[in-house]
């Protein structure tokens, strides 16, 4: 792994108190949470917001029809089913 020849090449001493598989290993964290997949804030927004209706079944379904339309989403017909179904 080239992380590991890095190392290798940087001498076998620990730095900042780390041991080189420590600091290898973080170096992999921080690389796969830079290639992640992330969302949009304002999408992340939406989804918090839609999880946090709460109440009952029909005034829940009325809330989230209504965010979502808001926000140009549409899934009436698989809400609409769901509706029929109480």
């Amino acid at each position: 792994m080239a992380l590991t020849g890095l190392m290798d090449y940087l001498g076998g001493t620990p730095m900042g108190g780390r041991t080189r598989e420590e600091i290898v290993d973080r170096l992999m964290e921080q690389a796969a949470e830079a290639a992640a997949l992330r969302l949009d804030k304002k999408a992340v927004a939406l989804i918090e917001r839609v999880l946090s209706v709460a109440g009952p079944a029909r005034e829940s379904l009325s809330e989230i029809r209504a965010l979502l339309h808001k926000n140009g989403i549409k899934l009436e017909a698989p809400l609409l089913v769901e509706a029929q179904a109480w």
